[in-house]
C-alpha cells in the first residue's frame, strides 16, 4: 500500500476555497478531498468540521491586514495622502474577500458563524479602528466634525460596495479604474471634512 499523500494546510484551504466558490457552500467535503486526492477523514483530521474548514478557507483573518496601518495614524503627511493609502489597502482587501463573503452569506447568518470562530468579528474590529483613526484626526484638528463613526462607515462602505458590485455583476458593469476611484472617493470625502484652508 502506498504512503498517504501529504498536502499542506494551505493546499487544503486553496482547494476548499475554489470548491466553495465554484460549487457553493453545500459542496460535499468528499468533493474537496477528491480534488486533493486525500481521504475525507484526512480533511477532518486537519479541520474538525466542514464549518471550520469553510471559515478557515473563506473567512477574513482574525485581525484585518490593514488594521496596523490605521493604528499607526494619522501621521504628519497630508490627510488626502493617508486616506488614499488606506483606500488602496481597503480596495485590495475587499476585492480579494468579496467572493468569499458571498459564499459565507449563502450559508445563512454569517454573524452566527463569526461569533463561533472569532473573539471579535473582523468587520467590527475594522470599523472601530477606522472610527478611532478619524477621531484622532479630529482631535488634532486635521478634519472637521465629530461624526467619526459615520465617516468610518462611509469610507469602508465605499470600497466594500465597489467590490460587491464587481462581484454581483461578474465584472459586466464597467467600473472606474481603481486608482481613479480611490482618488475620487478621498477627494469627495475631504471636500466635506477638511478644514477650509486645507480643502
Amino acid at each position: 500500500m502506498g504512503r498517504p499523500k501529504h498536502v499542506s494546510d494551505e493546499e487544503i484551504l486553496d482547494a476548499a476555497r475554489a470548491c466553495f466558490r465554484e460549487l457553493g457552500p453545500s459542496v460535499s467535503t468528499t468533493v474537496i478531498a477528491g480534488r486533493l486526492e486525500i481521504s475525507q477523514a484526512a480533511l477532518f483530521k486537519r479541520f474538525g468540521t466542514k464549518e471550520e474548514l469553510m471559515v478557515a478557507a473563506l473567512g477574513p483573518p482574525p485581525v484585518p491586514p490593514w488594521l496596523s496601518l490605521l493604528n499607526q495614524g494619522p501621521d504628519g503627511r497630508p490627510i488626502k495622502v493617508q486616506l488614499r493609502e488606506i483606500g488602496r489597502v481597503l480596495n485590495q482587501f475587499f476585492e480579494q474577500y468579496m467572493p468569499n463573503f458571498a459564499v459565507l452569506r449563502a450559508c445563512g447568518d454569517p454573524s452566527v458563524m463569526m461569533e463561533r470562530h472569532y473573539d471579535v468579528a473582523p468587520p467590527l474590529l475594522g470599523h472601530r479602528a477606522m472610527t478611532d483613526w478619524f477621531r484622532r484626526a479630529g482631535r488634532r484638528g486635521l478634519v472637521r466634525g465629530r461624526r467619526a463613526k459615520a465617516l468610518a462607515m462611509m469610507f469602508l462602505a465605499a470600497f466594500q460596495g465597489r467590490s460587491m458590485i464587481q462581484h454581483l455583476t461578474n465584472g459586466a458593469l464597467p467600473l472606474q479604474d481603481a486608482d481613479a476611484y480611490i482618488n475620487d472617493v478621498v477627494d469627495l470625502l475631504c471636500d466635506g471634512i477638511l478644514p477650509e484652508a486645507d480643502a
